[in-house]
């Protein structure tokens, strides 16, 4: 029936009323000639000759060449075919309209140009179509011929190039049109030509059997030759190899086909189907695993001790990709996993089982995780409160040593307050013991002087005036002030004068009169002193007063007066007596109301610190021994002491201790009372004693305060010590979550090896941390996948798994024994070949030869009745085709077996098949040259088209 592409083929010989519309696909046609100077070919009308012309095997064999030349391009034309099948299928569908035209096939192209050529020549050309039997027989026979030998030899140099690239690569695409050829190149081509010769034959068969015009009277016809053509093709050509094995070595080829299908003893019968496999299925699916494979031999040896490892684990076999560690075979086991992802789901599963149970036997179930942590806070609670206890302890030593200084400073506290009533207590003492009684006996010696003894008054007058005659230079104002006019008219009024007032003697003096002008002038200079009068005028009463004892110890009555007052009177209070001299004028002063020395201050007066201190205390102490009545020294003795030990408690801190240091500065320091109580050696020793108390009970004090200070350092170490340990993790936490804590600190060896040497002191403990540490472990390494494992809702991870080991390993190493290390190593190794991404690179099927034949069917087939129509002749094809078609082969079987068989696995890959069993000529490619020619005998032309040459 005409199409698109008759406007595209060589025009018969009839005229042509109107010439074809020119387009893009006239380059690809054979150049137009007028019909009356083409040379049609020379077709015989009468029935054919006896013989055969032998220009019928070179066409033949031109035919062979262009078929081999385009026929990679005929195979490409053909896929395009079949999309434009499809969208003529959706144009009809949508009312869109088909495709008007196809593409055409280069090899019929290339065949049409060849025959021009050689009309051209004035060669004979014939016409397929009208040849005799026998001659197309021969035009057959010598096409395929031609085109398997020249396709093989094609072949050759990439099977060779491909066998020298070495094994280590991935399979790459048709590998398996390649097989044999290096191996045996010649035999090889020449099998591939006989194959082509039967293939001819049994197309030329097939063109008897189903004639042209038969073929041209349906569709369904058309499609029923084609097949047949296919059929008789492989039947053909399967006979010619076959032929050529016998030819080129029959007993070899009997031995090899017979060999080929007996029973393969090395391997063990499927026990599943119950079927035992022959040699050539075995040896099928070994070149298949080692063609594969990137070191086959390496792989088996990987795969047997891997295997015996998983074995002495105790645990389920992974496939033998995992075990093979071998890319090529990995490939292998994920086309296997895709294509039949149940058992591989099932061995996960399993794998993830054993590894779970390796985990979780380092759980010691029968321990309780708290009894670990409680155990942790009791001993660090013991650690702190020992601590504790010591510095308590020493407290308690420091106060004790406290209270002892301040049980020392309790023997001077009590005087504290108590200066002022002991300052009178001395005044009574002194005054009343001292003062009185020897200015009784003073006064009672010189009374004993007669009172009308006269003393020459001349030198009382000389006196009085050289005290004038000195203050003649000053003012008169300032002569005022340092003289004692009063004092010196008495001491005048000695001069006797005449009636007229001149001077004419000095009258004499009664000693009575200057006994009694002594202590009035001493009340007067002790007066003067208090008011702060000028040092001139005390100087000069002091002048007078001398002049007065003068003139006394001039008198022979009262040279033992004079005496008793030198040696007794005179040294305690006279006026070489230091401050007892300046207390009796004080005294003199006022005696009743003591306004110039009242009695509290008269221990001050003689008792105090700084410049004087010593002269002052002596002057004390003399006043203090002349006292003749033992009580009442003892009580001035007494009053001395209280008057310094009061002062002394100025000295006691706060804290109510006196202080070493401070009562060093009181008794010794610049202004100490040292200098004082030299002349008080009583005193003097008490409160050296006082110090050297003091300085025992500091000394015994600052080392308890040491002792305190490092029992509290002590404490913070110890506190410090265990916030800084593993210990801090764990105390106040779940146990699960102190493990967390240990695993997951800065250093977890050295935190996880301080919690294991405070749980190994109690073995219940021990325990009881390891199920804690075992249980966030086990948290760490899984997921929430209950489909992963057999029972439970959490699987382990081998890249958790991993990860924790590689983080914890020295730290889990603390807790575990080497046995329950290995069994976490046991766990990491059987999830490893769950880990391992399945390479990207699939290989091609066992059964990749017989499905490509198919395909190369159904490719024609679509392309000449449309996809639906050519998809549902294939399949009638199929079922035709026995159950080898669509099943499992055996093969194939061996393949899916190896994966969980490790020792099949490691017998596939060291079989020695390249030579049992191996064919002289290669089925797929005539298979594939007789798939190619059913198709484009489902796109020959019509009569009205033109015809092959």
């Amino acid at each position: 029936m005409p199409n698109f592409f008759d406007q595209f083929d060589v025009a018969p010989a009839a005229p042509v009323t109107e010439p074809p519309k020119p387009n893009f696909f006239d380059q690809f046609d054979e150049p137009s000639q007028p019909a009356a100077a083409r040379p049609g070919p020379t077709v015989a009308s009468a029935p054919p000759p006896a013989g055969v012309d032998l220009g019928v095997g070179v066409q033949g064999a031109a035919r062979g060449i262009g078929m081999a030349v385009g026929q990679p391009f005929d195979l490409a034309n053909m896929g395009a075919n079949v999309l434009l099948s499809g969208a003529d299928w959706i144009g009809d569908k949508t009312g869109l309209g088909r495709v008007p035209f196809r593409f055409k096939m280069p090899s019929e192209m290339l065949t049409s140009l060849a025959g021009n050529a050689a009309q051209s020549a004035g060669l004979q050309v014939h016409d397929p179509e009208k040849m005799s039997a026998g001659e197309k027989a021969v035009y057959n026979a010598n096409a395929f011929g031609t085109l398997g030998a020249l396709t093989a030899g094609a072949m050759v140099p990439a099977a060779v190039g491909r066998a020298t690239t070495g094994a280590a690569r991935l399979p790459q695409a048709f590998d398996s049109l390649l097989a044999g050829y290096g191996a045996a190149p010649v035999r090889t081509v020449v099998g591939e030509g006989a194959a082509g010769v039967g293939a001819g034959l049994g197309k030329t068969a097939s063109e008897e059997l189903l004639p042209e015009d038969a073929r041209k009277s349906s569709p369904t016809a058309a499609a029923t030759g084609a097949i047949t053509d296919v059929l008789g093709m492989l039947l053909g050509g399967t006979a010619g190899g076959v032929a050529s094995n016998i030819a080129t070595g029959l007993p070899p080829a009997a031995l090899s086909t017979a060999r080929g299908f007996s029973r393969a003893s090395d391997i063990p019968i499927d026990p599943e189907t119950g079927r035992w496999a022959r040699n050539r299925d075995a040896d099928q699916a070994a070149r298949y695993v080692q063609g594969n494979a990137s070191e086959p031999f390496i792989a088996a040896d990987n795969i047997a001790a891997n295997a015996n490892d998983y074995r002495a684990m105790g645990a389920p076999l992974p496939s033998v990709g995992a075990l093979s560690e071998d890319p090529g075979v990995a490939a292998i086991a994920a086309a296997e996993r895709n294509r039949n992802p149940a058992p591989f789901a099932q061995r996960d599963v399993s794998l993830r089982d054993a590894a779970m149970g390796e985990l979780e036997s380092n759980v010691p179930v029968e321990a309780d995780p708290r009894a670990a942590t409680e155990f942790v806070r009791r001993e660090v609670d013991n650690r702190v409160n020992a601590a504790s206890g010591e510095l308590q302890a020493a407290e308690a030593r420091l106060a004790q040593a406290e209270q002892g200084q301040r049980d020392v400073a309790g023997r001077v506290a009590p005087f504290a307050g108590r200066q002022g009533d002991a300052s009178a207590s001395l005044d009574r003492s002194i005054v009343q013991g001292s003062l009185e009684p020897m200015d009784a006996e003073r006064r009672a010696a010189f009374d004993a002087v007669p009172r009308d003894a006269t003393v020459p008054g001349r030198p009382f007058v000389e006196t009085a005036a050289g005290i004038r005659r000195a203050a003649e230079h000053l003012p008169e104002n300032a002569r005022r002030e340092v003289l004692p006019e009063q004092w010196l008219q008495d001491f005048e009024s000695l001069l006797r004068r005449d009636a007229d007032g001149r001077i004419n003697g000095v009258n004499d003096v009664t000693f009575g009169t200057i006994n009694d002008l002594r202590p009035i002038l001493a009340a007067e200079i002790a007066r003067a002193r208090k008011d702060g009068a000028p040092t001139p005028y005390l100087d000069n009463l002091e002048r007078l007063r001398v002049e007065i004892n003068r003139a006394t110890n001039q008198q022979p009555e009262a040279q033992a007066a004079v005496r008793h007052f030198e040696n007794v009177y005179a040294p305690v209070w006279g006026r070489g007596a230091g401050e007892a001299y300046g207390f009796r004028q004080d005294l003199n002063v006022d005696r009743l109301h003591r306004t110039a020395a009242p009695p509290t201050a008269t221990a001050g007066r003689f008792l105090s610190t700084g410049a004087g201190a010593r002269e002052k205390a002596e002057a004390l102490s003399r006043v203090v021994e002349s006292i003749a009545d033992p009580t009442n020294r003892a009580a001035a003795e007494g009053a001395v002491r209280t008057y310094v030990l009061g002062d002394l408690t100025r000295t006691i801190g706060r804290d109510g201790r006196i202080h070493e240091n401070a009562l060093a500065r009181w008794l010794n320091g610049p202004s100490g009372w040292g200098e004082a109580l030299s002349h008080f050696p009583r005193v003097r020793d008490e409160v050296a004693q006082l110090l050297t108390d003091i300085r025992a009970g500091s000394a015994t004090r600052n080392r308890m305060a040491g002792e305190v200070e490092s029992a509290g350092a002590q404490l913070k170490r110890t506190q410090a010590d265990v916030d800084a340990s593993g210990l801090s993790l764990v105390l106040g936490r779940e146990p699960t979550k102190a493990a967390a804590a240990v695993l997951d600190s800065g250093d977890p060896e050295r935190a996880m090896r301080e919690v294991m040497a405070t749980v190994s002191q109690n073995p219940e403990a021990r325990l009881a941390w390891q199920r804690a540490v075992s249980e966030r472990l086990i948290q760490k390494v899984t997921t929430a996948s209950p489909g992963k494992v057999t029972d439970g809702d959490f699987a382990p991870e081998y890249r958790r798994l991993a990860e924790a080991f590689r983080q914890y390993e020295r730290a889990l190493a603390q807790v575990y024994s080497p046995e329950q290390m290995n069994a976490l190593r046991r766990a990491q190794k059987m999830l490893e070949p769950l880990a391992r991404e399945a390479p990207k690179a699939m290989p091609g099927s066992v059964d990749s030869a017989n499905s490509g034949f198919w395909r190369a069917i159904e490719l024609g087939l679509k392309a000449t009745f449309g996809v639906l129509k050519g998809g549902g002749i294939t399949r009638t094809l199929k079922v035709a085709a026995g159950p080898d078609a669509h099943t499992e082969s055996m093969p194939q079987r061996l393949v899916t077996r190896m994966m969980f068989d490790p020792e099949l696995a490691m017998h596939l890959l060291t079989r020695n098949a390249n030579d049992v069993g191996t064919q002289r000529w290669n089925g797929k490619l005539l298979r594939l040259i007789a798939g190619a020619e059913g198709a484009r005998e489902g796109m020959e032309p019509s009569d009205d088209q033109g015809s092959r040459r």
